[in-house]
Order: C-alpha cells, then structure tokens, then sequence
C-alpha cells in the first residue's frame, strides 16, 4: 500500500511537471506572440511615422515657396504702385505745364488786345 502510494504520488508529481511544462510552453508562445504583434505595431507606427514627416515637410517647403511667391508678388506690386506714381507726377507736371503755357498765350493776347470774342 505505501508501495502504490509513492508510485501514485511519483505519477501525480511527473503529470504535474508535464502539465507544468506545457503551461510554459504555452505561456511562451503566448509571450513570443504578444511580443511580435508589439513589434509590429511599432514598426507600422514608425513608418506612418515617417510617412507623416515626409507629409509635414512637403508641406512646409509648399509654405515655403508660397511665401517667397507672396513676397515676390508684394515686391512685384510696390514696383508696379512706384511706377504708376512716377507716371501721375509727371502728368501732373505735363498738365501743369501745358496750363502755364495756356494761361500765357491768354494773358499775351489779352495784352496784345487780339483775343477774339465770339
């Protein structure tokens, strides 16, 4: 009776091991799985990562040159506004002019008495 109780326990404590072993292997690939989802989550996320710099920095060289194309724009149109004002001051001197000359006839005819009423 002792006999087949040790040889009971011995069975009882080897199934335990057994069972024990395949609880760790289970555990282990449980674990390896878990790890290589985590790793490949990371990786996704660092080529989105990527990928949203390569978004940003698209989009700041675009702001970029869309700023340089605005400054060149403003520099473009303060020429233009320059030039336009160059322009009405010299009409304006021209025009000037043309009334000084004008008003000078009139006076020299009014005094030469040959301005002809109608």
């Amino acid at each position: 009776m002792w006999r087949e109780r040790m040889e009971a326990f011995q069975t009882a404590i080897e199934q335990q091991k057994e069972d024990t072993l395949d609880i760790t292997a289970d555990m282990m690939r449980q674990y390896k799985g878990m790890q290589e989802q985590l790793l490949k989550k990371v990786s996704d996320l660092e080529a989105e990562n990527r990928q949203l710099k390569k978004v940003i920095d698209e989009r700041d060289a675009e702001i970029v040159k869309l700023q340089q194309e605005k400054e060149q724009n403003k520099k473009s149109s303060d020429t233009e506004i320059l030039q336009y004002q160059h322009k009405m001051e010299e009409m304006q001197v021209e025009f000037a002019q043309m009334l000084r000359e004008t008003l000078d006839r009139m006076h020299e005819r009014l005094a030469n008495g040959t301005f002809n009423k109608s």
